[in-house]
């Protein structure tokens, strides 16, 4: 015979499943309690976000694109009765800028040298992030605890490491010609010069509003 704790206790073991959205991008969260009203899981499948903007360093303008997209789950703690909880979990992280040189009066200064567009007929790049990216956050919200709507709200960080950064150019230098050598010295300087401007967002924020219907 079920004791008035073991019947709330059971009530708590539904799932919940809705729409998130927010700076991972936007998609679907389940969501289950582990331990009720102590330890949920929560899974988010978020859809691929982008933006697209244009941005200078050092002497080169860019035109890119940061698309957005990680995939994971976080198990949620309540240290307290209330709906408030910590959140630690570990996303697959596809985070990237692709972004195209846009030659100026018809050419492209890198590193400090001046290449003309028939020196240097194009140049590229893709910026990535580490691939297994560990999530630390904070919210409030337990859709696990009662059958219904429920409104959750979470802030937090995502670890994304070191950005890998790669160039690609063409060029009508011979390879293996010392102009050749010295284009891709000065860009290789430029490639640093990119990966140093990125090492501020090795954490990238979190927010997320989601709002989920536990059955």
């Amino acid at each position: 015979m079920f004791t008035a704790q073991t019947r709330a206790e059971a009530a708590d073991n539904g799932v919940a499943i809705g729409a998130s959205a927010g700076t991972l991008g936007a998609g679907l969260s389940i969501a289950t309690a582990l331990v009720p009203r102590t330890l949920t899981l929560e899974a988010d499948l978020n859809a691929p976000l982008s933006h697209s903007s244009d941005y200078d360093s050092n002497g080169l303008h860019f035109h890119g694109t940061v698309h957005v997209q990680a995939l994971g789950a976080m198990a949620n703690f309540f240290p307290t009765p209330t709906r408030f909880h910590l959140g630690a979990g570990l996303f697959y992280n596809d985070n990237r800028i692709d972004a195209t040189a846009q030659a100026i009066d018809g050419s492209y200064t890198i590193n400090g040298q001046t290449y003309t567009h028939a020196q240097l007929n194009s140049l590229s790049g893709r910026v990535r992030f580490q691939r297994a990216s560990p999530y630390l956050g904070l919210g409030w919200g337990d859709a696990t605890r009662t059958a219904g709507l429920h409104f959750i709200a979470n802030a937090g960080v995502l670890y994304q490491g070191d950005a890998r950064v790669d160039v690609y150019a063409r060029t009508s230098y011979p390879p293996g010609s010392p102009q050749y050598d010295a284009l891709y010295s000065n860009i290789d300087a430029q490639r640093a010069t990119i990966k140093d401007d990125l090492s501020r967002i090795r954490w990238y924020p979190v927010a997320v509003l989601a709002l989920l219907y536990r059955f």
